[in-house]
C-alpha cells in the first residue's frame, strides 16, 4: 500500500510526499517565522482507508479541496483532480461510527497524484457524567475532570443530561501510528514558525448527549486531564511540553498551552475538544531524492526509509518518477534505505546532518526480482473470434491486476515476492456480447500463456457514456463501479462512483433517491483530462433493487466541454447520453 513518510514509533516527523520534480521548488523553503503558503494548485489524490483492525473501509466519504470520492470495497478511493493547497493539502475521511480522518501532504506538481493511507479510529464512550454537576472520567490511558455546567448543547445552552466522553488514544508506540495521526505532524508554533513534532501521546476527544447529539465545552472553563506517557518514552519525556490541537481547516497542528510531567503522566488543561497532542518541536529542512534502476528507469512504488540515530524511523513510497520529497529533521545524522515491493533492502546510504534544503539527485540502484510473472494469451468470443471490446482482470494472492488488451490479445506483468505455486484467477469480459468468463490456473514465475473465452452469462456492472463525439465505457471487471446510499451522512444522498483503475478517468453523480423515476443530480462530474462544466443532466432509474442487486438506468443532458488550449478548440456545449448498471452496496 502506498504511504507518505510519517513517523511510526515515537519519532519526530519526516514530512514527505512523493514528487516528480528534479529540484526543490524555489518558492518554498522552510525558514523560521514563515507560515505555510496558501498557494492553490490543481492535482489529484488517491489512497486507502482502513479501520482499527487494518481492514478496508468501504463507503467512506473522502474530500480534498473542492472534490470528493467514496471508498470502494477495497477501501480505495481516487480523486483525479481537485483544487487544493500546494504545501498543505488535506484529505478528509468521514464514516459513521468513526472519528474523522485527516491526512495533510505537500502536492508535488500540477496534475500530479499524491498517495495517502488513513486509518480511522472508532468512536467509543470512555464513560458518562452528569453535565449539570460535572465529574471525572477514567479512560484507558487518561483521566478527565469536568466542572458543573461546562457542557453546552447545540444551542449553546447548558446541557442537563448525561454526557458521554467519546475518546480514542493515539499511541506513538503503535505500529499504525503513522496512519492514525491527523495531519502530517507539521505544526505552527506560538511564534508563527513552521516546525516538525515528536509526539509523546495524542488523543481524540468529543462529547455526546444521551440521544447521540453532539455537545461541546463552553470554552471558558478548563477540563483537567492526566494522560499516561507511553512506556518507551517516559525516560526521554521533557518535564514541560507544549500542547497542540489539530486545526481541521488548515490540516496543521497549532500550539496552545503546555503540560507538565507528573510521574509517568502529563497533566494539563484544555478549553475545547479536538485532537490534542503532547509534542516536542524541532526545525525542518527540505529533502529530495530520485531512484532509478541501472537503465535509468524510475523505481516507482518503492518504500524509502529514513532512520535517526536513536533507531526511530519513518518512510514513504516513491511516485511514478521514483522521487520522494519533504521536510526532515535538521542537523541530525540519518540513514536512508530503499526497499523493493517485497520489502527487501536494495539500497542504503548514510546522510550527514542537513542544515539547508538538499536534493540528492538521481540515485542508480541495481537489483533483481526473481518472482516476476507474465500472464498473456488470446481473448476470444463464443464464435472463436478475437474480442474487439472487452477487458481482462487477474487476481493472484489477493491482489487484482488489470491486463492490457489489444486486438484480442491480453498481457499482464506481475511482481511476486516468491516463486511458490499460486492460483491466478483470470476474469474476462466481452462487452459487445455482454458475455464473461472466469478461469483459474496455477502459476509460479516466468511467462505463462493462457487463452480465455468469454462465453458465459456472468453478471457484471457497466457504464457507457457518450459526450459529444467521444464515448467512454466502464465495467466492474477491471474498473470500480459503486453505489453507496447516504455516503455523505444525510438521508437523501445516493452516490454512483465510477473509476477506471488503470487510467484515472472517473465519473460520479449523486441523486436524492434510487426508486424508479427521473432525477436531477445534485452533483455530476466526468473527469478525463479535464472536467465537464455546468452539466444539465437527467438520470432515469429504470430498475432498482436491494443491497447486492443492480440498479439500472440512463443518463441524458448537456454540458460545456472546456476549451482545448493545445489545439485551439474553443469551449462548446455538447450532448451527453448513456446507460448504467451498477451494483448497490448498502
Amino acid at each position: 500500500m502506498n504511504k507518505f513518510f510519517q513517523l511510526t514509533v515515537a519519532c519526530s516527523l519526516l514530512i514527505f510526499a512523493a514528487c516528480n520534480k528534479e529540484s526543490i521548488p524555489a518558492d518554498y523553503t522552510i525558514t523560521p517565522g514563515t507560515n505555510i503558503s496558501s498557494k492553490q494548485i490543481s492535482a489529484g489524490v488517491q489512497g486507502i482507508v482502513l479501520d482499527e483492525k487494518n481492514r478496508p473501509v468501504s463507503g467512506a466519504a473522502v474530500s480534498c479541496g473542492n472534490s470528493s470520492a467514496i471508498t470502494d470495497q477495497n477501501g480505495a478511493f481516487q480523486i483525479p483532480k481537485a483544487d487544493m493547497r500546494e504545501y498543505a493539502a488535506v484529505a478528509i475521511v468521514k464514516k459513521a461510527g468513526y472519528f474523522n480522518g485527516f491526512r495533510t501532504f505537500q502536492v508535488t506538481g500540477t496534475g500530479k497524484t499524491q498517495f495517502v493511507q488513513i486509518q480511522l479510529l472508532p468512536k467509543k464512550a470512555a464513560g458518562t457524567f452528569d453535565a449539570s454537576k460535572g465529574g471525572t472520567i477514567n479512560a484507558s490511558n487518561a483521566q478527565f475532570t469536568f466542572t458543573a455546567n461546562q457542557v453546552l448543547d447545540g444551542n449553546n445552552q447548558p446541557y442537563a443530561g448525561k454526557a458521554s466522553l467519546i475518546y480514542a488514544p493515539i499511541n506513538p508506540e503503535d505500529a499504525n501510528f503513522a496512519s492514525q495521526l491527523p495531519g502530517d505532524l507539521r505544526a505552527i508554533n506560538s511564534n508563527n514558525e513552521e516546525v516538525g513534532l515528536k509526539s509523546y501521546g495524542m488523543m481524540a476527544l468529543e462529547l455526546q448527549g444521551e440521544n447521540g447529539e453532539k455537545l461541546h465545552l463552553d470554552g471558558k472553563q478548563d477540563v483537567n486531564f492526566k494522560m499516561t506517557i507511553p512506556a518507551s518514552l517516559q525516560a526521554s519525556a521533557p518535564s514541560t511540553i507544549p500542547l497542540w490541537h489539530f486545526d481541521e481547516a488548515d490540516g496543521l497542528w497549532k500550539e496552545e498551552g503546555k503540560a507538565t510531567k507528573s510521574g509517568d503522566s502529563y497533566v494539563g488543561t484544555v478549553k475545547h475538544f479536538s485532537f490534542w497532542n503532547c509534542d516536542a518541536q524541532f526545525p525542518l529542512v527540505q529533502f529530495q531524492a530520485t531512484f532509478q534502476d541501472a537503465n535509468g528507469i524510475p523505481l516507482g512504488n518503492m518504500r524509502v526509509t529514513l532512520t535517526r540515530a536513536d533507531g526511530n524511523n519513518s518512510y514513504a513510497t516513491t511516485d511514478m518518477t521514483g522521487t520522494v520529497k519533504g521536510g526532515v529533521p535538521a542537523n541530525e545524522q540519518l540513514t536512508l534505505t530503499l526497499r523493493d515491493k517485497c520489502n527487501e533492502i536494495v539500497y542504503t546510504k548514510k546522510i550527514d546532518p542537513l542544515s539547508k534544503d538538499t536534493d540528492l539527485g538521481k540515485i542508480a540502484v541495481t537489483f533483481s526480482t526473481p518472482g516476476a510473472l507474465t500472464i498473456k494469451g488470446q481473448l476470444i468470443t463464443c464464435n472463436n473470434t478475437p474480442v474487439k471490446n472487452g477487458a481482462v482482470a487477474i487476481k493472484i494472492e489477493g491482489v487484482n491486476y488489470a491486463a492490457v488488451l489489444q486486438n484480442g490479445s491480453y498481457q499482464a506483468t506481475i511482481i511476486r515476492c516468491n516463486t511458490n505455486l499460486a492460483d491466478a484467477t483470470i476474469t474476462a469480459v466481452d462487452t459487445d456480447a455482454s458475455k464473461a468468463s472466469t478461469t483459474t490456473i496455477q502459476v509460479t514465475a516466468g511467462v505463462v500463456t493462457q487463452d480465455v473465452q468469454a462465453c458465459d452469462n456472468v453478471q457484471y456492472g457497466s457504464v457507457s457514456l457518450t459526450v459529444g463525439s467521444t464515448s467512454y465505457s466502464f465495467n466492474s471487471i477491471t474498473d470500480s463501479l459503486l453505489l453507496y446510499r447516504n455516503g455523505y451522512g444525510d438521508t437523501t444522498t445516493n452516490t454512483f462512483f465510477v473509476t477506471r483503475r488503470t487510467q484515472g478517468e472517473s465519473l460520479s453523480w449523486t441523486i436524492s433517491d434510487i426508486a424508479v423515476g427521473t432525477y436531477t443530480p445534485t452533483s455530476f462530474y466526468l473527469y478525463t483530462n479535464t472536467y465537464l462544466n455546468s452539466p444539465n443532466i437527467q438520470v432515469n432509474i429504470t430498475q432498482t433493487g436491494n443491497a447486492g442487486q443492480y440498479i439500472s438506468g440512463s443518463i441524458s443532458g448537456t454540458a460545456v466541454q472546456p476549451a482545448d488550449s493545445a489545439s485551439g478548440k474553443p469551449s462548446e456545449q455538447v450532448p451527453i447520453s448513456g446507460t448504467f448498471r451498477i451494483l448497490r452496496q448498502n
